[in-house]
């Protein structure tokens, strides 16, 4: 049985903030930000268990993923998406993205709706494919065409171990 989900306190833009589990408001714990996909983190191993989410996230967000370690490996697991069908107390997808500059090759910066925050945003196809460099991006906007400056999307990696997709558009 996977831990109770849990909720961040703060906004989340880089690897941890500080939330509750949603079963036990009174105590506070570290959630992590974490991509599905196995990583070598000796020194995130030690929080296996603990919550954790895939995208920067503002204060409130709810989430129903917790960290999985295999040694020194460490994963987000539970989390809901196109490999999961989602049921209640789903997590949403992460909130929509605007290209800051013209999108023609592989990635561009752009910034999350509410986040003053520069992410990457990939150009991606809907299709799996295999991807072991964008893989640890899960969680992290996408587009599957040449954009402009301006463009929102509400695309989002999706990752399978080292396989990857755009998903949510």
């Amino acid at each position: 049985m996977s831990p109770a989900p849990a909720q961040l306190n703060y906004n989340l833009n880089s690897t941890w903030t500080w939330g509750f589990p949603c079963d036990n408001p009174t105590r506070h714990t570290a959630i992590f930000k974490l991509g599905r996909g196995w990583v070598y983190a000796p020194n995130i191993s030690p929080y296996a268990g603990c919550p954790c989410i895939n995208y920067n996230a503002p204060a409130g967000t709810i989430t129903n993923g917790y960290i999985v370690a295999k040694g020194n490996y460490v994963r987000c697991a539970g989390l809901d998406g196109p490999e999961r069908a989602a049921g209640a107390g789903a997590v949403t997808a992460p909130p929509p993205a605007q290209l800051t500059y013209d999108l023609n090759s592989t990635w561009t910066w752009g910034k999350r709706e509410g986040d003053a925050t520069y992410v990457a945003v990939f150009r991606l196809g809907t299709a799996w494919v295999y991807a072991p460099n964008i893989s640890p991006y899960a969680g992290c906007p996408c587009i599957n065409y040449s954009a402009r400056a301006g463009t929102i999307t509400n695309g989002y990696i999706a990752a399978k171990g080292n396989y990857v997709r755009c998903a949510g558009i």
